[in-house]
Protein backbone atom coordinates (compact mmCIF):
# COMPACT_ATOMS: atom_id res chain seq x y z
CA UNK A 1 0.00 0.00 0.00
CA UNK A 2 1.44 3.30 -1.04
CA UNK A 3 1.67 5.78 1.86
CA UNK A 4 1.00 9.58 1.37
CA UNK A 5 2.26 12.52 2.26
CA UNK A 6 -1.18 13.84 3.49
CA UNK A 7 -1.46 9.66 5.43
CA UNK A 8 1.87 10.31 7.29
CA UNK A 9 0.72 13.79 8.49
CA UNK A 10 -2.51 12.37 9.93
CA UNK A 11 -0.55 9.51 11.59
CA UNK A 12 0.99 12.43 13.69
CA UNK A 13 -2.08 13.34 15.70
CA UNK A 14 -2.19 12.55 19.51
CA UNK A 15 1.37 10.85 19.26
CA UNK A 16 3.17 10.96 22.56
CA UNK A 17 6.71 9.48 23.38
CA UNK A 18 6.79 7.35 26.48
CA UNK A 19 9.49 8.42 28.54
CA UNK A 20 12.34 6.12 29.08
CA UNK A 21 11.11 4.01 26.10
CA UNK A 22 14.79 2.64 26.09
CA UNK A 23 17.22 2.77 28.15
CA UNK A 24 20.17 3.82 26.58
CA UNK A 25 20.53 5.85 22.85
CA UNK A 26 20.99 3.39 19.60
CA UNK A 27 24.35 3.75 18.08
CA UNK A 28 24.35 6.62 15.58
CA UNK A 29 27.52 6.70 14.00
CA UNK A 30 26.78 7.67 10.41
CA UNK A 31 26.85 10.65 8.44
CA UNK A 32 24.48 12.56 9.40
CA UNK A 33 25.37 12.12 13.47
CA UNK A 34 27.27 14.68 14.66
CA UNK A 35 26.30 17.91 16.78
CA UNK A 36 25.91 20.64 13.89
CA UNK A 37 23.37 20.49 11.94
CA UNK A 38 23.54 20.15 7.98
CA UNK A 39 22.03 22.07 5.74
CA UNK A 40 20.98 20.54 2.59
CA UNK A 41 20.49 21.53 -0.45
CA UNK A 42 17.52 20.10 -1.67
CA UNK A 43 17.75 19.80 -5.58
CA UNK A 44 20.94 21.95 -5.14
CA UNK A 45 18.76 25.12 -3.84
CA UNK A 46 16.33 25.59 -7.11
CA UNK A 47 15.85 29.29 -5.44
CA UNK A 48 19.10 30.42 -6.38
CA UNK A 49 19.76 28.01 -8.94
CA UNK A 50 18.11 25.95 -11.68
CA UNK A 51 17.48 22.44 -10.04
CA UNK A 52 18.92 19.53 -10.46
CA UNK A 53 22.23 20.68 -12.63
CA UNK A 54 25.54 20.71 -12.68
CA UNK A 55 25.18 24.35 -12.07
CA UNK A 56 23.09 24.12 -8.48
CA UNK A 57 25.28 21.30 -7.32
CA UNK A 58 28.49 22.81 -7.91
CA UNK A 59 27.32 26.01 -6.89
CA UNK A 60 25.94 24.80 -3.87
CA UNK A 61 29.19 23.53 -2.54
CA UNK A 62 30.73 26.53 -3.73
CA UNK A 63 28.38 28.48 -0.68
CA UNK A 64 28.75 26.05 1.97
CA UNK A 65 26.07 23.21 1.80
CA UNK A 66 27.00 20.92 3.64
CA UNK A 67 25.35 18.50 1.75
CA UNK A 68 23.67 18.13 -1.75
CA UNK A 69 20.57 16.17 -2.56
CA UNK A 70 19.38 15.34 -5.99
CA UNK A 71 16.88 12.95 -8.13
CA UNK A 72 17.17 10.70 -10.79
CA UNK A 73 15.45 8.55 -13.33
CA UNK A 74 16.39 6.73 -16.46
CA UNK A 75 15.88 7.79 -20.40
CA UNK A 76 14.99 5.44 -23.25
CA UNK A 77 18.10 4.09 -23.69
CA UNK A 78 18.93 3.41 -19.89
CA UNK A 79 21.33 6.22 -19.05
CA UNK A 80 20.49 7.69 -15.24
CA UNK A 81 20.08 11.60 -15.40
CA UNK A 82 19.36 13.51 -13.04
CA UNK A 83 15.69 15.06 -12.62
CA UNK A 84 13.16 15.42 -10.34
CA UNK A 85 9.58 14.78 -12.88
CA UNK A 86 8.77 12.25 -14.82
CA UNK A 87 7.95 14.22 -17.39
CA UNK A 88 10.92 17.59 -18.71
CA UNK A 89 8.26 20.46 -19.47
CA UNK A 90 8.45 22.06 -16.01
CA UNK A 91 12.01 22.88 -15.83
CA UNK A 92 12.69 23.18 -19.83
CA UNK A 93 11.33 24.75 -22.96
CA UNK A 94 9.39 21.83 -23.93
CA UNK A 95 5.51 22.46 -24.11
CA UNK A 96 3.30 19.80 -23.11
CA UNK A 97 4.09 16.59 -20.99
CA UNK A 98 6.75 14.79 -22.43
CA UNK A 99 8.22 11.89 -20.65
CA UNK A 100 11.99 11.13 -19.80
CA UNK A 101 11.83 7.98 -19.93
CA UNK A 102 10.75 8.20 -23.70
CA UNK A 103 13.87 10.31 -24.49
CA UNK A 104 17.29 9.09 -25.17
CA UNK A 105 19.99 10.65 -22.85
CA UNK A 106 20.77 13.30 -26.02
CA UNK A 107 17.67 14.25 -26.42
CA UNK A 108 17.20 15.17 -22.66
CA UNK A 109 20.49 16.87 -22.65
CA UNK A 110 19.83 19.04 -25.74
CA UNK A 111 16.85 20.56 -23.20
CA UNK A 112 17.22 23.86 -21.54
CA UNK A 113 17.09 22.97 -18.11
CA UNK A 114 17.46 26.45 -17.43
CA UNK A 115 14.73 28.00 -19.50
CA UNK A 116 12.22 28.32 -16.47
CA UNK A 117 14.70 29.49 -13.64
CA UNK A 118 13.22 31.22 -11.26
CA UNK A 119 10.47 29.18 -9.81
CA UNK A 120 7.66 30.51 -7.90
CA UNK A 121 8.59 31.56 -4.53
CA UNK A 122 7.02 29.44 -2.17
CA UNK A 123 5.09 30.95 1.31
CA UNK A 124 6.84 32.18 3.76
CA UNK A 125 10.03 32.47 1.95
CA UNK A 126 12.53 35.37 2.28
CA UNK A 127 15.58 35.26 0.25
CA UNK A 128 18.80 35.67 2.38
CA UNK A 129 20.38 38.98 1.28
CA UNK A 130 23.52 37.87 0.10
CA UNK A 131 25.82 39.35 -2.57
CA UNK A 132 27.62 36.55 -3.72
CA UNK A 133 29.14 35.74 -7.29
CA UNK A 134 27.55 32.66 -7.53
CA UNK A 135 24.04 34.16 -6.95
CA UNK A 136 22.08 35.97 -9.86
CA UNK A 137 21.01 39.09 -9.64
CA UNK A 138 16.79 39.18 -10.00
CA UNK A 139 16.76 38.96 -13.65
CA UNK A 140 13.46 37.31 -15.15
CA UNK A 141 15.12 34.50 -16.67
CA UNK A 142 18.74 34.67 -16.30
CA UNK A 143 20.09 31.35 -17.19
CA UNK A 144 17.71 31.02 -20.69
CA UNK A 145 19.95 30.00 -23.36
CA UNK A 146 23.00 29.39 -21.23
CA UNK A 147 24.16 26.34 -21.88
CA UNK A 148 22.18 24.22 -18.84
CA UNK A 149 21.26 20.81 -19.40
CA UNK A 150 20.09 17.63 -16.99
CA UNK A 151 23.61 15.97 -16.14
CA UNK A 152 24.09 12.11 -15.42
CA UNK A 153 24.78 10.34 -12.23
CA UNK A 154 28.05 9.72 -13.59
CA UNK A 155 28.50 12.99 -14.35
CA UNK A 156 27.62 14.59 -10.66
CA UNK A 157 30.07 11.85 -9.77
CA UNK A 158 32.67 12.38 -11.90
CA UNK A 159 32.32 16.52 -10.55
CA UNK A 160 31.66 16.04 -7.04
CA UNK A 161 35.15 14.72 -4.98
CA UNK A 162 34.31 11.42 -3.28
CA UNK A 163 34.59 12.98 0.23
CA UNK A 164 31.64 15.55 -0.13
CA UNK A 165 28.35 13.46 0.90
CA UNK A 166 25.82 13.27 -1.23
CA UNK A 167 21.74 12.33 -0.96
CA UNK A 168 20.85 10.37 -3.83
CA UNK A 169 16.69 10.03 -4.73
CA UNK A 170 15.89 7.65 -7.76
CA UNK A 171 12.53 8.58 -8.63
CA UNK A 172 9.47 6.68 -9.43
CA UNK A 173 11.13 2.81 -9.02
CA UNK A 174 12.42 2.92 -12.74
CA UNK A 175 16.28 3.24 -12.10
CA UNK A 176 17.54 -0.39 -11.82
CA UNK A 177 19.09 -0.95 -8.29
CA UNK A 178 21.92 -2.62 -9.53
CA UNK A 179 22.98 -0.11 -12.11
CA UNK A 180 22.87 2.36 -9.07
CA UNK A 181 24.96 0.22 -7.00
CA UNK A 182 27.42 -0.48 -9.68
CA UNK A 183 27.81 3.57 -10.33
CA UNK A 184 27.98 4.30 -6.61
CA UNK A 185 30.96 1.19 -6.60
CA UNK A 186 33.21 2.29 -9.53
CA UNK A 187 33.66 6.00 -7.37
CA UNK A 188 34.34 4.68 -4.11
CA UNK A 189 31.18 6.56 -2.69
CA UNK A 190 29.90 3.80 -0.51
CA UNK A 191 30.55 5.75 2.59
CA UNK A 192 29.61 9.27 1.45
CA UNK A 193 26.29 8.23 -0.45
CA UNK A 194 23.09 8.05 1.48
CA UNK A 195 19.90 7.23 -0.48
CA UNK A 196 16.28 7.79 0.03
CA UNK A 197 13.25 6.83 -1.56
CA UNK A 198 10.04 7.28 -1.14
CA UNK A 199 8.92 3.86 -2.53
CA UNK A 200 10.26 1.10 0.25
CA UNK A 201 10.32 -1.64 -2.47
CA UNK A 202 13.35 -0.16 -4.29
CA UNK A 203 14.81 0.91 -0.98
CA UNK A 204 14.81 -3.05 -0.34
CA UNK A 205 16.25 -4.19 -3.45
CA UNK A 206 18.66 -1.41 -3.36
CA UNK A 207 20.00 -2.59 0.26
CA UNK A 208 19.95 -6.18 -1.11
CA UNK A 209 22.61 -4.94 -3.57
CA UNK A 210 25.49 -2.81 -1.65
CA UNK A 211 25.83 -1.95 1.76
CA UNK A 212 24.93 1.98 2.13
CA UNK A 213 23.05 4.02 4.61
CA UNK A 214 19.63 4.63 3.32
CA UNK A 215 16.65 6.45 4.64
CA UNK A 216 13.34 5.08 5.33
CA UNK A 217 10.74 5.08 2.58
CA UNK A 218 7.11 5.98 2.99
CA UNK A 219 5.71 2.87 4.19
CA UNK A 220 8.54 2.72 6.61
CA UNK A 221 7.95 5.83 8.01
CA UNK A 222 4.57 4.52 8.16
CA UNK A 223 5.54 1.90 10.45
CA UNK A 224 7.65 3.54 12.56
CA UNK A 225 5.22 6.24 13.10
CA UNK A 226 2.73 3.53 13.99
CA UNK A 227 5.10 1.85 16.53
CA UNK A 228 5.87 5.10 18.18
CA UNK A 229 2.04 5.89 18.51
CA UNK A 230 1.56 2.38 20.48
CA UNK A 231 4.57 3.35 23.04
CA UNK A 232 6.51 -0.09 21.56
CA UNK A 233 9.37 -0.36 23.39
CA UNK A 234 11.70 -2.35 20.19
CA UNK A 235 11.77 -1.32 16.89
CA UNK A 236 15.18 -1.80 14.26
CA UNK A 237 15.26 0.50 11.60
CA UNK A 238 15.62 -1.02 7.83
CA UNK A 239 17.53 2.13 7.40
CA UNK A 240 19.44 5.25 9.16
CA UNK A 241 17.62 8.50 8.56
CA UNK A 242 13.91 9.50 9.07
CA UNK A 243 13.20 11.90 5.95
CA UNK A 244 9.75 13.43 6.81
CA UNK A 245 7.87 16.28 5.97
CA UNK A 246 9.18 18.90 8.07
CA UNK A 247 5.29 19.55 9.35
CA UNK A 248 5.30 16.12 11.37
CA UNK A 249 8.54 17.03 13.07
CA UNK A 250 7.93 17.59 16.60
CA UNK A 251 10.94 17.56 19.58
CA UNK A 252 9.29 14.18 20.83
CA UNK A 253 9.75 12.52 17.48
CA UNK A 254 12.89 13.40 17.01
CA UNK A 255 14.00 12.22 20.63
CA UNK A 256 12.30 8.72 19.70
CA UNK A 257 14.24 8.70 16.86
CA UNK A 258 16.84 8.93 18.09
CA UNK A 259 16.96 6.41 20.47
CA UNK A 260 16.10 4.27 17.42
CA UNK A 261 19.33 4.94 16.22
CA UNK A 262 17.64 7.70 13.52
CA UNK A 263 18.81 10.54 12.47
CA UNK A 264 16.14 12.53 11.22
CA UNK A 265 15.94 14.92 8.09
CA UNK A 266 12.50 17.09 7.18
CA UNK A 267 12.25 18.44 3.64
CA UNK A 268 11.69 20.74 2.45
CA UNK A 269 11.71 23.97 4.50
CA UNK A 270 11.69 27.51 2.74
CA UNK A 271 10.09 29.63 5.82
CA UNK A 272 12.91 31.12 8.41
CA UNK A 273 10.38 30.58 10.73
CA UNK A 274 9.65 26.69 10.32
CA UNK A 275 13.35 26.52 10.26
CA UNK A 276 14.23 28.39 13.89
CA UNK A 277 11.81 25.69 15.15
CA UNK A 278 12.78 22.47 13.48
CA UNK A 279 16.58 23.55 14.94
CA UNK A 280 15.24 23.81 18.37
CA UNK A 281 13.81 20.51 17.96
CA UNK A 282 16.89 18.93 17.59
CA UNK A 283 16.98 17.53 14.02
CA UNK A 284 19.89 16.29 12.18
CA UNK A 285 19.66 18.08 9.13
CA UNK A 286 17.48 19.73 7.10
CA UNK A 287 16.68 20.06 3.50
CA UNK A 288 15.83 23.51 1.68
CA UNK A 289 15.61 25.23 -1.37
CA UNK A 290 17.78 27.95 -0.28
CA UNK A 291 20.69 26.64 2.29
CA UNK A 292 22.36 30.10 2.20
CA UNK A 293 19.17 30.99 4.02
CA UNK A 294 19.46 27.81 6.23
CA UNK A 295 22.94 28.64 6.98
CA UNK A 296 23.00 32.24 7.85
CA UNK A 297 20.15 31.24 10.52
CA UNK A 298 21.95 28.55 12.04
CA UNK A 299 25.04 30.70 12.64
CA UNK A 300 22.76 32.81 14.88
CA UNK A 301 22.83 29.76 17.01
CA UNK A 302 26.61 28.98 17.25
Amino acid sequence: MRTTRRQLLAMTGGIAVAGGCLEAAANRDHLVSGDDILAIAHRGSPLLWPENTMKSITNSIETGADMVEFDFDVTADGELVVIHDRTVDRTTEVDGSVDVNDLTLEEVQELDAGYNFPPEQPEGYEKADVDHEHVPPGEEHPYRGEGIYMPTVREVFETVPKEFPLLIEPKHERPDPSQIASLIREFDREETTLLGAFESPILEEIREEIDLETGLGAAEVRHFLLTQRASEDRYDPPGEFLFAPHEIVRESLVDRAHRNGLSVLPWTVNDPIEMRRLIEAGVDGILTDDHILLKQILDQYE
